[in-house]
């Protein structure tokens, strides 16, 4: 009996543990690069084993659209998501965001993010990192 138990609380924990993983593998990968005077860039990229690329592609879509980003735009076969996030007194500028979905050869997927802020604008790091994770490591369901 305890050791049922002990399976199906881990049947029930796992997925739990593997976003997490892949949560700390995203923040691990985050890099930036530049600054306020020139403009900065962010990235970050992670392999997510075990997914279709059609399901992963899918999901990434729909957790860019759901989380206020603006003039979204998705290519399937080049797996590719655009969008971008108005500027607070940008007058009307935007920040840019640049999604690409791979397959992997062995299955799953790779993801590439990229979010750049202009030259005389700033966006905390923390949160570029934690938003960027949260929305490829919905690839994973």
């Amino acid at each position: 009996m305890k050791t049922a138990t002990l399976i199906l609380a881990l049947a029930v924990i796992t997925p739990g543990v593997a976003l997490a993983n892949l949560t700390e593998t995203c923040a691990a990968n985050f890099a930036a690069d530049g600054g306020f005077w020139k403009g900065k860039s962010f990235k970050t990229h992670l392999a997510v084993p075990g997914v279709a690329y059609a399901d992963a592609f899918r999901r990434v879509a729909q957790a860019v659209t759901s989380n206020g980003w603006n003039n979204i735009k998705t290519d399937k076969d080049l797996g590719t998501i655009t969008a971008n996030m108005d500027v607070a007194y940008g007058n009307g500028a935007t920040a840019p965001l640049n999604i690409i979905v791979k397959d992997q050869k062995g299955g799953g997927v790779d993801i590439e993010a990229v979010f750049t802020t202009q030259a005389g604008k700033s966006a905390a790091e923390k949160a570029v990192r934690d938003g960027m994770c949260k929305l490829i490591t919905a690839a994973e369901g």
